[in-house]
């Protein structure tokens, strides 16, 4: 049976601990009459010990702990701007994301004849979008959806959806235009977005994406 000598009994109870840390320990006489301790039970007769081990230090440190003042809030970190092929990428998953919000549209239009003012029309949240690419999403007249993007994929970067009529008006396309270059519209096989001004908001090089919204729309 394992066994612990009164050294190292002692040495336990030694430790510091929490203010208060409750233990068994028994004491036993094994086969030779030895007198052991040990947190296992005796195999025959023996005697259990409460041992309770205090450490006056650790009150301490609490009670300073609660008269320390609050920690200051951290400083939001720096926005890490995406470039090159991973925009692109980017861009045009933000605008594959809003593929659910095309189809309710659509729902929405082919059950009342109007098309929704807002997402709780559609019984949708901003939560329900890719946070990550998309900051908020405003829908205009006649159909029409913009998605505000993330910091990351560029200042005042957006992308807008308008449902165009098709097969005499009892279906829809819906036309995509974003206020980025050419270039990060265009995924090495296709176009997959038109550039262009976006409600107010124009195209801008990269060089300049980073430029405050009133700064860019002078240029």
């Amino acid at each position: 049976m394992p066994n612990r000598s009164p050294l190292a009994l002692a040495m336990l109870l030694a430790v510091p601990a929490a203010p208060a840390l409750a233990a068994d320990y028994y004491q036993c006489r094994d086969a030779e009459g030895t007198m052991i301790y040990s947190d296992i039970p005796c195999t025959n007769e023996g005697e259990l010990i409460k041992a309770r081990v205090y450490d006056d230090r650790a009150e301490e440190e609490v009670a300073e702990a609660a008269e320390a003042p609050a920690a200051e809030p951290v400083e939001d970190e720096p926005v890490v701007m995406v470039e090159g092929a991973l925009l692109t990428a980017e861009v045009r998953q933000a605008m594959a994301s809003l593929g659910p919000l095309r189809e309710r549209m659509l729902e929405h239009h082919d059950r009342t004849g109007l098309w929704p003012e807002a997402l709780a029309d559609m019984d949708l949240e901003l939560d329900s979008f890719n946070r990550a690419r998309i900051e908020r999403i405003e829908l205009a007249a006649e159909g029409v959806i913009i998605a505000h993007l993330a910091p990351r994929l560029g200042e005042n970067r957006r992308i807008e959806l308008d449902p165009i009529p098709a097969m005499g008006g009892t279906q829809f396309e819906w036309r995509c235009i974003a206020n980025y270059p050419q270039e990060v519209l265009f995924d090495g096989l296709r176009d997959f977005c038109q550039s262009g001004p976006v409600k107010g908001a124009p195209v801008t090089p990269l060089s300049v994406s980073s430029a405050p919204a009133g700064e860019a729309e002078s240029q």
